[in-house]
């Protein structure tokens, strides 16, 4: 994800990328999460320490905007108001649980092994005791606020 890409001149060198192999009115379609929209994807809470420092890696919509203006035409934004995982391995937590499975999720992939066991205790007893009230208060706020955004541009 492009949150990944590190130095915005590699944003910029994706957006030139994506432009260069694009056909005549084909569509970039980028879901990503605006810092804002952080707090309320509830792994994040999780392994709070690792998503601080991954979070610097975000970008609001207008950076992302700014950093393709050369490359292509700036289409829309939509706020994207379900999780992305809604399923009942999403809602009861339990993917989280599988070692392997944490590593999709860049929000467990920046966490020490100290983190992840914690995270996975905690998830443990909310699945134990069918308490799932963070996450759902999270997802409702979520709901309101976005758990990510996605922008679309064309090429001219």
């Amino acid at each position: 994800t492009i949150h990944h890409y590190g130095e915005d001149s590699n944003r910029i060198v994706f957006f030139q990328e994506v432009a260069r192999v694009l056909k005549p009115g084909g569509k970039l379609v980028l879901n990503y999460t605006e810092p804002s929209q952080i707090p309320f994807y509830w792994p994040v809470s999780l392994v709070p320490l690792s998503s601080y420092k991954n979070s610097h890696n975000e970008r609001t919509s207008e950076q992302y905007i700014e950093m393709a203006k050369a490359s292509l035409e700036y289409v829309e934004k939509q706020k994207v108001t379900e999780p992305f995982l809604k399923s009942e391995v999403y809602d009861n937590m339990a993917f989280l649980l599988d070692e392997k499975a944490t590593f999709c999720d860049s929000t467990f992939s920046y966490a020490s092994d100290e983190e992840k066991t914690l995270a996975r205790k905690i998830v443990q007893k909310c699945i134990d005791t069918n308490n799932f009230q963070y996450k759902e208060t999270l997802d409702t706020f979520g709901k309101e606020y976005g758990f990510s955004s996605i922008l679309i541009w064309k090429k001219a």
